[in-house]
């Protein structure tokens, strides 16, 4: 039986570089790492945000989309009971709607990215998870 929370909250989950950077070219910039230390702690990131994102619905912005779409079909994020979403340009205007009716569905509510999803949902944030994982990275 699925839990249903009564007051849902908007959060914001990212996995940052040691300039703050979360993405490059639609991945994580250390996905592709054949450091042995990055590539643990890019994987312990993961984990973790599967461990976080549990249960709950997943806000991402048109980019994000497509490229966890190109590694994840729906059909993954339906059997880790999870929910990922768009935050389409439809909705720019009008982004308490969205979360009310993502809210209404009563579970908790993670942003996920990219940079502009970010700073469009950002004040209606209840709550910020920000994890430098890779120190040692710093662009490109």
């Amino acid at each position: 039986m699925e839990t249903v929370i009564t007051n849902p909250s908007v959060n914001l989950i990212c996995a940052t570089g040691r300039s703050g950077q979360i993405g490059l070219n639609g991945a994580l910039p250390w996905g592709d790492s054949v450091d042995p230390v990055i590539k643990q702690r890019a994987s312990a990131d993961l984990r973790f945000f599967k461990r976080s994102t549990q249960g709950c619905i997943i806000v991402v912005g048109y980019k994000t989309y497509q490229s966890l779409l190109e590694k994840y079909p729906l059909t993954y994020w339906n059997r880790t009971n999870r929910s990922l979403v768009l935050f389409s340009r439809d909705f720019y205007n009008i982004p308490m709607t969205f979360l009310d009716i993502l809210k209404s569905q009563g579970k908790d509510i993670w942003i996920a990215g990219g940079a502009s999803t970010y700073r469009r949902l950002l004040p209606y944030v209840d709550g910020v998870m920000s994890i430098n994982v890779i120190n040692e990275y710093d662009g490109a």
